[in-house]
């Protein structure tokens, strides 16, 4: 079975609805998973119990913070993806990606991976689909502010993505950038 670790962003519901628009039109994920920023990505595991007792230990007293979408890129491995990337915040999604990396995690990760916060719109075989989506977000001159308050143990299947535990960031501190 395949396992994952992601953040889904606090939006307002009408920057929420504009991103799903989006990847409803080119992500093929967007029916499985809502948007998303990606803290580990699939692996396979038998058991998901030593990730979970990992994830706990990695993030306990971690806190919400905000964060802001501020650009679209391209990103090209294996065919083409549209991103959002954030300005604001991307340093913290950066320092949680590190600290769940550890441990167990060590001896599966890829260890040149160069990790790029992000929310996936677009995937496609065509660079320049991507390309265009992202000159096009990036006329608008994107700014979508959003929160991060925990982090979701996924159970990912090739037609259904669910989530297995919910990790709420410890809600009596006060969030960053209150």
């Amino acid at each position: 079975m395949k396992f994952a670790v992601v953040a889904y962003p606090n939006l307002r519901d009408a920057d929420r609805a504009w991103i799903e628009a989006i990847r409803a039109k080119h992500d093929p994920q967007a029916g499985l998973i809502g948007a998303h920023f990606t803290l580990v990505y699939p692996l396979e595991l038998s058991d998901p119990t030593s990730l979970a007792t990992h994830i706990h230990d990695q993030i306990a007293g971690a806190r919400p913070f905000p964060f802001k979408l501020r650009h679209a890129t391209v990103f090209v491995d294996g065919g083409a993806y549209c991103f959002l990337e954030p300005g604001q915040g991307r340093r913290d999604l950066l320092a949680l990606y590190d600290r769940l990396q550890d441990g167990p995690l060590d001896a599966v990760r890829h260890k040149d991976e160069s990790f790029r916060p992000h929310i996936t719109v677009a995937r496609h075989t065509d660079e320049q689909v991507c390309r265009r989506l992202s000159d096009e977000i990036n006329s608008t001159k994107l700014t979508i502010s959003g929160r991060i308050d925990g982090i979701d143990l996924i159970q990912v299947l090739e037609d259904q993505v669910s989530t297995i535990e919910r990790i709420t960031f410890h809600p009596t501190l006060a969030p960053r950038g209150a």
